[in-house]
This record gives C-alpha cells, structure tokens and sequence, in this order.
C-alpha cells in the first residue's frame, strides 16, 4: 500500500502560488462547466481572492471546491456575477449555517455525500422559484440561470 499525503490548502498556497492559481481556475471552470449560461460569467472579486489566500485552510482543495460552490450558488441566487469575501465568509462561519439557506447544515464539516446535499440545496431552491414565479417555466428559467428544456425536464422528473 502507497500513501499520499495531500497538502494542506494553506500549505499550497504559500508554496505553491502558481498551483494555486491553476486549483483555483480549475475550480472555477467546473463550476461554470457544471452550472447553466448564468454561470459564464462568474469570477472572484479582488476581496474574494484576498480573503481565500489569507484564510487558515485547515482542509485540502475539496474544501475550497466546497465553499466556491456554495458561494456561487449564494452569488447566482442574488444575481450577482462575482463571488465575494462576505459570500465565503458565510460558508465559513462558526455557526455553520450558509445564509442562503433556511436550514442548518449540522457541524462545520463538509457533508458525507456533498452530491446528495447539493441536490437537496438545488431542490429547495427550485421549489422556491416555482412558487415565486407559479409555475412559469420561462420566468423559472431567467431566474435560474438554467435553459427552459432542463427547467421544465427538472419539475417533471422531480414531481413538484
């Protein structure tokens, strides 16, 4: 048996700045790649990439994919096309709650199946639209940042 030891996000950072650079650019391109046409857009602002390089990681690169996507969802939700500092600061707070959501994440602690609860966020928030917007499909869509095929594929599959 081989082991790996995998840095720390703080570690790479500091002495790594160019493998930095190419993670965090990475992260970014699945996050676009993974999201819809709203998604195109969406970059770090200058505070976002200070706070992120000054932050104590005490986890590896899943954890900054972690907050990332979260903090573009919270960015997209707002309509915003730039993740802030305030965006990952609330992924990260000590009371563990992101403040786009209603309900709490338990601990601090990336979830044991991150697909499961990302589906469960993305629900929640599907759920919210179609009663803001009562079903209109072609509103739902602007809204969403998603193509009005996936949308309405969305609620048939989902039975909302």
């Amino acid at each position: 048996m081989c082991q790996l030891r995998l840095p720390q996000l703080s570690e790479i950072i500091e002495k790594e700045p160019d493998r930095f650079k190419d993670i965090q650019g990475n992260i970014l391109v699945k996050i676009k790649q993974n999201g819809d046409s709203q998604l195109n857009d969406l970059c770090l602002d200058g505070n976002a990439l200070r706070f992120i390089k000054n932050y104590e990681w005490h986890s590896n690169v899943r954890q900054l994919h972690h907050v990332l996507i979260l903090s573009a969802l919270n960015a997209n939700f707002e309509k915003r096309n730039a993740t802030t500092a305030d965006d990952l600061t609330a992924q990260l707070s000590d009371a563990g709650e992101p403040q786009v959501f209603e309900e709490k994440v338990e601990n601090r602690e990336i979830p044991s199946n991150i697909e499961n609860w990302l589906n469960e966020r993305k629900n929640y928030f599907m759920k919210r639209l179609y009663e803001e917007y009562h079903g209109n499909i072609s509103e739902i869509a602007k809204r969403s940042g998603m193509s009005y095929q996936k949308v309405q594929y969305f609620y048939k599959t989902s039975g909302n």
